[in-house]
């Protein structure tokens, strides 16, 4: 079943008159710290020298995704995890190699990290996004993930090498939305940031005509555990982290069982 929510500027107005009235209840009132209000964190920062409070709309020409995750802010517990869209159904391959819904949600993973800790190794593993449509914003969509390792995986198995060949049409992401809910309502720490860019390398922005593209995301701290089965399927995609250097694709490897 397909719920609704308000928009991000709904919720804004709301919470202001709800402070409001509040605030007229008289002396007698006690004071109270109000609770976060959905969608309202920092632009993120990017890995690099930040810029001086960059623009949350339009074209960006700076990398502002991935972010350093001990620089993003705690996420409130309403937007820790999704709670629209989440389907246990399968998906389909698209075009790009990537699972996605007829609701407009889809989901790509990175053959390696790309949100991490500043001063941090890289971790060994691969990173999830799925990518849930804005109610107010086309522009602006809801990127929810983290760090992944597949369930039951040996390290020492042989592993299956990222592989550019799209299988389009192909049945994907069976349970992956729910696993995905379920990881991020468990993590012991989501962080989020505002109005970011897609991961991809500004270049590749640009040549795709989204620069304006301008998520939020809610990015697991800790490794999340998956079946691996519903990536199978689709394409992993290079992993961009800039504190790294260039974009890598040997960061992480399906088991050669999936």
């Amino acid at each position: 079943m397909m719920l609704e929510i308000a928009p991000r500027a709904a919720v804004r107005t709301l919470a202001s008159l709800l402070l409001g009235l509040a605030a007229c209840g008289g002396s007698k009132s006690t004071p109270s710290t109000p609770a976060p209000v959905t969608g309202t964190y920092a632009v993120c920062a990017g890995q690099g020298a930040a810029e001086a409070s960059p623009a949350r709309v339009g074209e960006m020409n700076a990398q502002l995704a991935p972010a350093f995750l001990d620089q993003m802010a705690a996420c409130a517990p309403a937007d820790v995890a999704p709670s629209v869209g989440v389907t246990g159904d399968a998906g389909a391959v698209n075009a790009k190699g990537d699972c996605a819904w007829p609701s407009g949600v889809s989901c790509h993973y990175h053959l390696g990290v790309e949100f991490v800790a500043s001063g941090e190794p890289r971790p060994a593993m691969g990173e999830l996004h799925c990518i849930f449509p804005s109610t107010d914003d086309a522009k602006s969509p809801e990127v929810f993930g983290g760090h992944f390792t597949c369930a039951g995986q040996d390290p020492a198995a042989p592993a299956t090498p990222g592989a550019h060949e799209v299988h389009e049409g192909a049945a994907c992401g069976g349970g992956l939305l729910p696993a995905l809910a379920a990881a991020l309502s468990s993590c012991s720490g989501v962080q989020c940031c505002d109005d970011g860019t897609l991961t991809s390398p500004t270049a590749e922005r640009q040549a795709a005509g989204t620069l304006d593209v301008r998520p939020d995301f809610h990015i697991c701290r800790g490794a999340m555990e998956l079946d691996c089965a519903a990536l199978a399927a689709m394409t992993g995609h290079a992993a961009n982290a800039p504190v790294y250097g260039p974009p890598i694709e040997d960061g992480f490897a399906l088991p050669a069982a999936h």
